[in-house]
């Protein structure tokens, strides 16, 4: 009975912190000290405490990226809306000319608007849009630009929901980068297994069956995921690979 290779290197972020995080669970659970590896568990564990903040540091890139797309998106939309108006000031139809008018008046106490820190922009564009649907609907209706609106709606409440993902830590200056740390974890666990399988020829089975097989279980589930991603991956190349 031993410990079963993990193809560590292939897990997905996500996933290799999750196994790492599992496994110490199982670890502690069944008493390091009894398994006689708590010096090793203890390294272990700091180092996945370490992954959690990479991680967590990964994560708070990718929302500031799709952030900064979401913002100027959001932006589009509202200078389109103001140029539309503007060109209806000097409409022929006197009725249209004055529904831009009245609409313009109320665009023009959020001039600047896409230029605010993202929260402010975020609450005054939902104020923006308040005003002008109680103040404005029906010049709105009749201007045609209701779509607009609800354009801006859309793609600022799509903004306001990244904005509420991203972390509020602060990112720490010490985290690691994911492929450093992971390659710490990673050597931290070989230690552990491999003085676990040592332990289990030196002193039996008995002991540590019960870890052993935890662990196995786990590992067992990870290389399945492995192997179903592997398939699709197959599949989908043989999909599009050209016919001879």
């Amino acid at each position: 009975m031993t410990i079963k290779k993990n193809h560590l290197l292939e897990l997905q972020n996500e996933e290799h912190d999750r196994f790492m995080t599992e496994t110490v669970e199982v670890i502690l659970q069944s008493n390091p000290e009894a398994l006689k590896i708590k010096e090793q568990y203890s390294s272990l564990e700091s180092l996945v405490l370490q992954e959690h903040d990479s991680l967590d540091r990964v994560r708070k890139s990718e929302i500031t990226e799709k952030k900064e797309i979401a913002d100027a998106d959001r932006d589009k939309p509202i200078a389109g809306m103001v140029k539309v108006v503007n060109g209806m000031l000097n409409h022929f139809n006197p009725e249209i000319a004055q529904a831009a008018h009245t609409v313009k008046l109320i665009l023009d106490k959020f001039t600047g608007i896409t230029k605010l820190a993202d929260r402010k922009q975020s609450s005054a564009t939902i104020s923006m849009l308040s005003q002008l649907r109680t103040q404005a609907g029906a010049e709105i209706e009749k201007l045609g630009v209701t779509e607009w609106l609800t354009e801006i709606e859309t793609r600022n409440n799509a903004f306001i929901a990244l904005d509420s993902d991203q972390y509020d830590e602060k990112e720490s200056n010490t985290a690691l980068p994911m492929k450093e740390i992971r390659a710490l974890v990673d050597n931290a666990y070989n230690t552990i297994t491999e003085r676990l399988n040592a332990l289990v020829i030196v002193e039996g089975e008995a002991a540590y069956a019960g870890i052993v097989t935890k662990l196995n279980l786990r590992i067992d589930s990870y290389n399945n995921t492995l192997a179903q991603r592997k398939g699709k991956a197959a599949a989908k190349a043989a999909k599009v690979e050209p016919k001879a």
